[in-house]
């Protein structure tokens, strides 16, 4: 079992342009992924105030008792 040992990079290679331009690549993907992230879970919140309970027109009577006397047609 031998330690893989991973080399490091020279900090003058590290410093030429090539270079430059991978680490602003990865850097600006995961910028990106991070945003999208961000962006996702903000999709799905909402900043509203709660909302009121409205009070209901209809009224629900147990017996149809008070249906008996009412009288047919327009009045």
């Amino acid at each position: 079992m031998v330690a893989e040992r991973k080399t490091k990079l020279s900090k003058n290679l590290l410093h030429m342009k090539f270079m430059q331009r991978g680490l602003y690549s990865e850097t600006k993907k995961k910028l990106e992924k991070e945003e999208k992230k961000i962006i996702s879970e903000e999709h799905w919140y909402l900043d509203l105030p709660k909302l009121k309970e409205k009070e209901s027109a209809i009224i629900e009577e147990q017996s149809f008792l008070l249906c008996e006397d009412l009288l047919y047609g327009r009045m």
